[in-house]
């Protein structure tokens, strides 16, 4: 008790109670790395995941600088708010949620791929791949204007990628897309530098443990003499499936094109007699009821900030498209870099659908179920420059999300979000802090991607590098 000396006015004394001492705040400090590690928290070792309620203030968190695995080392790639350090002092005063990540040293496939979006770069033209004896392929075009196959017949991570395989014939060709047939083939559907779809099928011969060890290329079939910016699947019936742009007299339209036993048959799905501008088309089998869905953004130069769509279904050994829609969804950002992304999520049984928001820095990510109910699971706003060449991977076994993306223009830096446990990072956790890379490919069901690095900042020119990276 603190006795109060009388003032002239008050004689009287008076007592005054002490003040309690300010009440300790606490939130909760949530954090989750790929892979799970262990790490110390205020000198305490714990492991992620990790959420606990813990007292506000500075906090410091010491992950390791690298880890091993299978005799690759991973080094720390960052934390989802940008701290790069892998250790670091939070400072709690509101519920926290951070992710670490460890990425695999950068490595190098190649160095005369054509330009990017010639080569490496588009949506629906999948040519990244592993196999089923666990072997990395990669397709691309040469600045001879030629297909080409990179193989690994390790872990890219450990093991250095072959020499190129080489075609050095056929006609010159562009933005090629890949589908396997078999263990030891290939398909390459690509666009010809003078116009019209072609077919090439690719001949793997392999050593007696799966080992890669010559790669033939077969002569070129003309699938349509009018067309561009094909994507292709192998349907679960063993066809394949390709839709491309063709623009025309009839105006801008997207074929399906259909391979079976008996060949190549065609069939305009979609036809815009309005906007004449190229489209960009993407197509998914879902993994349910086998229907088809396409969609396609649209060129830069149009006024349409649109996307279109089309689907067909499968019922006793026969495909049937339905009416086109050319406004299936709006807002949609323009031009090859902003085409959407789609993959299969066999665990929820969704078909997701990624795609760039016109004139925002966030991607919109939904799925569509059996019914084509939607739920989404779009990005904040994110902490970059602008996205482009976004790619979606789901994590098979968690149902986790990241997306693969440039933050930049021309060209930039290539990195990764994260959706864990329902929430997203909004920081870009790097794979290349480099200003001169442009596109990505990858895998749709872990964190391999591959991408191109040019000869200098904002250019296009060939030759480009290509590199690859992962999270662990």
């Amino acid at each position: 008790m603190v006795r109060i000396p009388p003032t002239t006015s008050n004689a009287v004394s008076q007592l005054v109670e002490p003040l309690p001492p300010p009440p300790q705040l606490s939130h909760v400090l949530s954090i989750t790395s790929i892979p799970s590690v262990t790490f110390t928290l205020d000198g305490a070792p714990k492991t992620t995941p990790f959420s606990e309620k813990i007292l506000d203030g500075p906090h410091e968190v010491v992950f390791q600088a690298s880890l091993s695995r299978q005799n690759l080392v991973f080094g720390f790639g960052g934390w989802s708010d940008g701290d790069p350090n892998a250790t670091r002092t939070i400072l709690l005063a509101a519920d926290t949620f951070l992710l670490a990540v460890y990425l695999s040293p950068v490595g190098i496939l190649t160095g005369d791929s054509d330009r990017a979006t010639l080569s490496i770069a588009q949506r629906g033209g999948r040519k990244m791949f592993r196999d089923a004896m666990g072997k990395y392929l990669v397709f691309y075009v040469n600045t001879s204007k030629k297909i080409c196959l990179c193989v690994n017949n390790g872990d890219p991570g450990v093991q250095g990628w072959l020499p190129a395989f080489r075609h050095t014939t056929g006609p010159d060709l562009r933005r090629p897309a890949v589908v396997l047939t078999g263990s030891n083939e290939a398909r390459v559907i690509a666009a010809r530098d003078i116009g019209g779809i072609i077919d090439i099928p690719v001949l793997l011969t392999r050593d007696a443990i799966g080992n890669v060890v010559d790669v033939a290329f077969g002569p070129a079939e003309l699938v349509d003499d009018i067309g561009s910016w094909p994507a292709a699947i192998v349907a679960h019936d063993g066809s394949i499936w390709v839709v491309y742009s063709r623009r025309d007299t009839l105006g801008s339209s997207i074929v399906a094109a259909h391979w079976t036993l008996g060949g190549w048959t065609r069939e305009t799905i979609l036809t815009d007699t309005i906007d004449l501008q190229a489209m960009f088309p993407n197509v998914l089998e879902r993994g349910d009821n086998s229907r088809l869905y396409m969609v396609a953004n649209r060129d830069a130069s149009s006024p349409n900030t649109t996307m279109v769509f089309n689907s067909a279904t499968f019922a006793n050994g026969v495909w049937t498209w339905g009416a086109p829609v050319l406004v299936w969804k709006t807002k949609i950002s323009r031009g090859p870099q902003d085409a959407p992304d789609m993959v299969w999520d066999a665990r929820s049984n969704l078909a997701l659908i990624l795609h760039d928001v016109s004139g925002e820095e966030f991607y919109a990510l939904f799925g569509l179920d059996a019914q084509d109910l939607e739920t989404r699971f779009d990005t904040p706003v994110l902490a970059i420059v602008n996205n482009e060449w976004g790619l979606l991977h789901v994590d098979p076994v968690t149902g986790d999300f990241a997306i693969a993306m440039m933050n930049g223009s021309t060209t930039g830096t290539i990195g990764w979000v994260f959706r864990r446990g329902g929430v997203w990072t909004t920081s870009l956790l790097l794979a290349d802090s480099g200003p001169e890379n442009l596109g990505i490919l990858g895998l749709s069901d872990s964190f391999d991607i591959v991408y191109g690095k040019a000869p200098s900042p904002g250019s296009t020119s060939p030759p480009v590098q290509i590199r690859y990276a992962r999270v662990m």
